[in-house]
């Protein structure tokens, strides 16, 4: 009974000892649950556009054939640059800005420790598996393992604090890097982005040269519906695309941000992540426009 007491009195001064400051409050760990669902959005709506913009581009290549314009692809060379190669690249790197999100949710939540042993697996075994020129070289994740792992049932909120510290610290150059691959690729004129441009201009202006120079119904048909496609591609790449691009733009910011916020002393409550997960809020509403 002496030995219950002992040890009762130790946890106490423990709990004690650490203070109010080593927790999240609640305030904290809303804002913190906002950003990593944010963060893991962002990932997703890039994700699936990648995959859209190849559809698109095999697409718009199939109408520039039929209409036997100058300089189409060949039939086994209807993708192009957005081959399924390049796809699956993009698609893995994304996906682990999704990762990194369900990760700092499930430690910002009620989540118990198996399902954040998962969730801190997924992260860090999806960066192993990048290409090489998609990770930061400097960037050892492992921690994040070991630093999950070490969550147990005492005092479990200031070891969470701990832990997302610790993720978002540790995951920092990388999570910037994979922000700017985003960036790069649908920046207009470049990637993904670029490679959808291309196509889609090389399709209208071959159209309006068979709307100019065919009498053929059924050819001026064909030509109407491929530069209405072509159209349809370049509004996608002119104003959707800067959308995600901004999106991905505001995370690596508010990635810093969260950053900072974890190593000041006091009870922040993270509000300078408010306006990414607005960003991403609009974003979201948007892509119902573009998502077929």
């Amino acid at each position: 009974m002496k030995r219950c007491k002992l040890i009762l009195a130790f946890v106490c001064a423990l709990v004690l000892s650490t203070g109010c400051a080593s927790r999240l409050t609640d305030n904290q760990k809303k804002s913190v649950s906002g950003f990593a669902q944010s963060a893991s959005q962002v990932g997703s709506i890039a994700n699936i556009e990648f995959k859209s913009v190849r559809d698109e581009v095999i697409g718009l290549n199939l109408y520039a054939i039929a209409l036997n314009i100058d300089d189409s692809p060949e039939w086994n060379d209807l993708d192009q640059a957005v081959n399924e190669d390049s796809l699956k690249r993009r698609q893995n790197a994304v996906q682990t800005l999704e990762n990194y999100g369900d990760l700092l949710y499930s430690l910002s939540s009620n989540d118990k420790n198996a399902e954040l042993d998962k969730a801190a697996n997924k992260f860090t075994d999806g960066v192993k598996d990048l290409d090489q020129d998609q990770k930061v070289s400097s960037t050892s994740l492992d921690v994040i393992k070991y630093t999950v792992k070490g969550l147990g049932r005492l005092i479990v909120e200031k070891k969470k604090k701990k832990a997302i510290t610790d993720v978002v610290t540790t995951s920092r150059s990388q999570i910037d890097h994979l922000c700017n691959l985003i960036i790069e690729d649908f920046d207009g004129d470049r990637g993904f982005s670029g490679q959808l441009l291309v196509a889609s201009v090389r399709l209208q202006i071959g159209a309006n040269d068979v709307l100019l120079e065919s009498k053929d119904i059924e050819d001026r048909q064909v030509a109407i519906n491929a530069f209405y496609a072509g159209s349809l591609a370049t509004k996608r790449v002119n104003e959707y695309h800067p959308q995600i691009a901004q999106a991905a733009k505001n995370l690596k910011i508010s990635n810093q941000k969260l950053y900072v916020d974890l190593h000041m002393k006091g009870k922040n409550p993270f509000t300078s992540i408010n306006n990414f997960k607005s960003s991403v809020k609009k974003l979201s509403e948007t892509v119902q426009f573009y998502v077929k």
